[in-house]
């Protein structure tokens, strides 16, 4: 996820935030009633001012300090931001460079974990507890069972926004390389057996079937990329806003 700068309403919305916000300002010829607006921006506001109170509680205030870090992505090596996507053996999936570059912004150093997201939503690990007893057992292990509606509220809820997929790709790098970064047909170049990935990331031949905490690195901190960001690849998937043309699920996954 990425901080706003300088939130505006309009960065902070959600699929179903326009309509809340029609009812907040209702246009004049709306027979919406006064206090359906006063509501719905009472709504708004508190969930809002969630985040903000809870920096200001000890406890919550820690686990926000430990857990919910961003780490600043600075341009490549020639000043650019264009980075490609894509691999040349899958056809819904092709490679293409990115039209409008990107711009400065901040990633999240680690998955949200399990204690972050409570603060959010003390009902989610209620409602699938059983799942994260088998599969995501520890405070800070990634939090499971999220659908992209659930990482968009929260994002929202913490004043920040999910990536898109171009900004994940160049995240996940970790490289100031320009050519690299440009290079469409970069995955081949990376490593391609599970001795070589249980370096420097969780799969299922290292994993034994479950998430790890968020600092349980191997090797000296080999799951911290050039970028000091922890998990991009591995432990579980990762939401972005992008949209996938093909397949069930219409939202692009990334890390696995």
């Amino acid at each position: 996820q990425q901080p706003a700068t300088n939130p505006r309403p309009t960065q902070l919305m959600w699929y179903a935030w326009p309509r809340l916000e029609e009812w907040i300002t209702p246009t004049q010829q709306s027979i919406m009633p006064p206090d359906v607006s006063k509501r719905a921006r009472e709504i708004r506001d508190r969930f809002l001012g969630e985040f903000e109170s809870m920096q200001r509680s000890p406890g919550s205030g820690q686990i926000l300090l430990e857990d919910l870090v961003f780490v600043p992505i600075g341009p490549l090596s020639d000043g650019s931001w264009n980075v490609a996507v894509g691999h040349p053996d899958e056809e819904d999936n092709l490679p293409r460079l990115l039209e409008d570059p990107l711009r400065p912004y901040w990633v999240s150093k680690y998955p949200i974990t399990r204690r972050l997201y409570n603060l959010f939503d003390r009902n989610h690990q209620v409602h699938y507890e059983d799942d994260y007893k088998k599969y995501s057992p520890e405070p800070r292990c990634p939090v499971i069972q999220a659908n992209w509606y659930d990482a968009q509220m929260f994002s929202i809820w913490c004043r920040s926004r999910l990536l898109s997929e171009w900004e994940w790709e160049y995240a996940c790098r970790g490289n100031s390389d320009a050519k690299e970064h440009r290079e469409l047909t970069h995955w081949q170049s990376d490593p391609e057996n599970d001795t070589e990935l249980e370096k420097i990331a969780w799969i299922y031949a290292n994993s034994q079937d479950r998430t790890w905490p968020v600092d349980a690195k191997l090797e000296g901190g080999s799951h911290t990329n050039d970028f000091d960001l922890v998990d991009m690849l591995g432990n579980v998937w990762e939401w972005t806003v992008s949209t996938y043309e093909a397949g069930e699920v219409s939202r692009v996954l990334r890390g696995g």
